[in-house]
C-alpha cells in the first residue's frame, strides 16, 4: 500500500513538475524562420505612407545562449515602378520562461513575447501576428 502511494505521488511530482508554466525553457536556441503574418503566406503586404508597396519578404531570428538575439527582415519596395530590395538587422536580448520568450531589441527598444509550442513560435507586434519555425 505505501508503495503505491509513493508511486502515485512520484508520478504526481513528476507531471506538475513538467506542466509549470513559470519553469524555465530547455532550449529555445536556434534559427527561427517568418513562415506566416496574421495566418497568410510570405511575402506579406505591409502599408507605408508614400510608397506604392512595401512586401515583408522574409525575416529570421536568431537566438543565441546566453539571452542575445539576433533578427534579419527583408522587404521589397514598390515605389513609383521601382522596385528594391532592403534587409534590415537588428539585435537585442531574450529570456526564456517556460513557454514564453520576452525579447529587448536595441534599435527601437521594442519588447514583445513570444510563445514557444514545439518548434513553431507565435510573436504579436505591432498590431499584427508572426509566426516563426525553428530549423
Amino acid at each position: 500500500m505505501k508503495r503505491r502511494s509513493l508511486l502515485s505521488l512520484l508520478v504526481g511530482l513528476v507531471v506538475l513538475s513538467c506542466s509549470d508554466p513559470n519553469s524555465p525553457a530547455t532550449d529555445v536556441t536556434g534559427i527561427w524562420r517568418l513562415q506566416t503574418v496574421n495566418g497568410k503566406a510570405l511575402p506579406f503586404i505591409l502599408t507605408e505612407p508614400g510608397v506604392d508597396k512595401l512586401e515583408l519578404m522574409a525575416e529570421e531570428i536568431t537566438l543565441t545562449a546566453p539571452g542575445r538575439v539576433t533578427m534579419s527582415t527583408t522587404f521589397r519596395i514598390t515605389d513609383h515602378g521601382n522596385v528594391s530590395s532592403e534587409s534590415d538587422p537588428d539585435t537585442g536580448t531574450y529570456t526564456a520562461n517556460g513557454s514564453t520568450v520576452s525579447f529587448r531589441f536595441d534599435s527601437d527598444g521594442s519588447t514583445p513575447i513570444g510563445i514557444i509550442t514545439g518548434n513553431t513560435m507565435s510573436l504579436d507586434d505591432i498590431g499584427l501576428t508572426f509566426v516563426y519555425r525553428r530549423d
